[in-house]
């Protein structure tokens, strides 16, 4: 990934409290959305999904595993500290 890009984002659907997608077009990305829910599972758990899909731009298609490993490891760094923040409450 970029450590820089432009992005034109949009909230596509939202159900507020339930989930979100959002659809943008980046310098990088031909097409990027990410879809994610939140579900509750009894009265303690909650599970969040994250669903992720992207075209690259043609000159960047070489890099789409890398991108993939790379969303891969942020967005489970994020469920991580997710889970962190809400055992500690």
């Amino acid at each position: 990934m970029l450590p820089f890009d432009y992005d034109r984002l949009s909230i596509a659907e939202l159900e507020p409290g339930r989930r979100f997608r959002e659809d943008s077009t980046m310098l990088s990305m031909r097409q990027w959305q990410h879809e994610r829910t939140v579900t509750p599972e009894g009265d303690t758990k909650t599970i969040v999904r994250d669903r992720i899909t992207f075209q690259t731009r043609a000159g960047l298609r070489f890099a789409a595993p890398l991108i993939a490993a790379g969303l891969r490891a942020l967005f489970g760094h994020r469920h991580r500290r997710l889970q962190r923040h809400f055992a500690q409450g």
